[in-house]
């Protein structure tokens, strides 16, 4: 018995040592570069899905921008993380922008590979962000993307608009070296924490010991 207890423990420490925490891979002051796979052009500026690279810890995400109006630069720096936007563009205004919960939600979708629905048209989930945030309106949307993304976003916006509470997701907010604000982009946060690690754990110990004992009488039993 003792040595199932010894593998689980091992277990438990190579899975908490493996499991970094989210202020020790975006921190602020850290530096970014960024590659756009897929490019949305707007009358305002550009989006899409970006590959964005923390050149101080490695740490790389894909991401979406929140706001239309401001921009990423290469080697942007971490301004802060949090749920909200620093000057949030056009649809927040001069202050902070909490992002919405449905957009928490369908970022959080896109990251974990939901297969209730096809979230694979980056195109059309970064429109929908924009539209979720109030950085495009459905009119403008309607005008500037083709009828087909357009159809594909609203799917992503109808199914987002039902949920509330927190699904993971903050926001890396950037700034130029000069302290100018610039884009803000989405991150998801570790789903599970150390201690929900470790809470999931203690059932796996208990039952390897009950198993192991369970060996143990039958051997002596024989």
């Amino acid at each position: 018995m003792k040595a199932y207890f010894k593998i689980m423990v091992a277990l438990a420490v190579a899975i908490l040592s493996a499991a970094p925490a989210l202020g020790d891979t975006w921190n602020v002051g850290d530096s970014i570069t960024y590659t756009l796979s897929t490019a949305v052009w707007t009358p305002y500026g550009y989006g899409g899905l970006f590959t964005i690279t923390n050149t101080n810890t490695g740490a790389v995400t894909e991401s979406f921008c929140i706001e239309l109006d401001e921009h990423i630069y290469q080697n942007d720096l971490v301004a802060g993380i949090s749920d909200a936007a620093v000057a949030g563009g056009r649809g927040g205004g001069p202050d902070l922008d909490p992002i919405s919960s449905s957009t928490d939600w369908l970022y959080a979708q896109y990251v974990s590979g939901n297969m209730d629905m096809d979230y694979s048209n980056t195109a059309a989930l970064q429109i929908a962000f924009w539209i979720l945030e109030d950085e495009v309106t459905s009119g403008e949307a309607t005008s500037w993307f083709n009828s087909t993304l357009h159809h594909t976003t609203n799917l992503y916006v109808v199914a987002a608009s039902s949920y509330n509470g927190s699904y993971g997701t903050q926001v890396l907010n950037l700034r130029a070296a000069n302290g100018t604000p610039h884009q803000s982009q989405l991150v998801q946060t570790q789903n599970v924490t150390e201690p929900a690690i470790l809470f999931l754990l203690g059932p796996g110990l208990f039952g390897a010991g009950l198993f192991g004992l369970a060996r143990q009488r039958r051997k002596i039993t024989k």
